[in-house]
């Protein structure tokens, strides 16, 4: 039998359980807090790491974008659009978590700050925020690389020794190629190369990028893109011997060949490893 007074008490209690959990909160801040005064909290970023941070006020975010940033999924970049603000840290608090974001800035259309996230808390920030969770999907099926390398070399001069690599799509779909991005500098550094002379390592040669221009060349069924880059740039090739040689070109694929124009639109790249071998004898 239930009492009256144990009647009254349960809807009281239903409406205590379903309370909602508190809104997400976005906060302009500094990643340095004053504790004595109880301004502090602990926020945590990427990889784990937490650091403490000092909230300033709350801001309203015009868009946030939570999009893959690995081919397997396994780190998200979340990109958040508000109006014009100054420089400084951005925090969220959602589900519970205080979040800071890893970088921020502004341009002519407003300011941002992106965040990098693991798997888990994408899926949790997604479903507080109420946005979608942006996976990749796997491009390129049907892409094939063929590196070519000159057999013989000259010890006695500088001329260039040139190392080509064409990429065809023997596939059924159109995906862009990338091109450019790493060549800001003495060389195009989306190569790399590691080099071996009888069977010692070769020190190689030390040259930065700093970036550069890059665009997504269309690619369609049949298509194909050459790459060439001088191996001197990379190894001296100045003792006579046998020289092998394991090269790398780290590049990125696009749907249907158009270039990502917005943050839950990067969705549709793909990271792109592509290796070969080959023999060099230098006299």
């Amino acid at each position: 039998m239930v009492t009256r007074r144990l009647f009254l008490a349960m809807p009281l209690l239903l409406a205590a359980g379903a309370r909602a959990a508190p809104r997400p909160a976005w906060w302009l801040g500094a990643l340095t807090g004053d504790a004595a005064a109880g301004k502090t909290i602990t926020a945590r970023r990427s990889a784990g790491r937490t650091t403490l941070g000092t909230l300033e006020r709350q801001v309203t975010p015009r868009s946030v974008d939570i999009t893959s940033s690995k081919n397997d999924n396994s780190e998200f970049h979340m990109w958040v659009v508000f109006p014009r603000q100054k420089d400084t840290a951005v925090f969220l608090h959602a589900d519970g978590l205080w979040l800071v974001s890893e970088s921020y800035g502004h341009d002519d259309t407003g300011s941002q700050a992106s965040f990098v996230l693991d798997r888990a808390t994408a899926q949790r920030m997604a479903k507080a925020l109420g946005v979608p969770l942006h996976e990749r999907a796997e491009l390129g099926d049907g892409l094939v690389a063929s590196w070519s390398f000159p057999a013989k070399a000259s010890s006695l001069n500088k001329d260039p020794v040139t190392v080509k690599l064409v990429v065809k799509n023997a596939g059924k779909t159109t995906v862009g190629f990338v091109i450019g991005g790493r060549q800001r500098g003495p060389r195009d550094n989306r190569f790399s190369f590691s080099v071996s002379r009888n069977g010692t390592p070769v020190k190689l040669l030390e040259a930065h990028d700093f970036g550069g221009i890059s665009y997504y060349k269309p690619l369609g069924p049949g298509e194909s893109v050459d790459l060439s880059v001088d191996l001197r740039s990379w190894a001296e090739l100045a003792l006579p011997g046998h020289y092998q040689i394991d090269a790398r070109y780290e590049g990125e694929l696009a749907k249907d060949g158009v270039m990502p124009q917005t943050a839950a639109e990067r969705k549709h790249l793909w990271d792109l490893t592509l290796r070969g071998q080959g023999g060099i004898l230098v006299q």
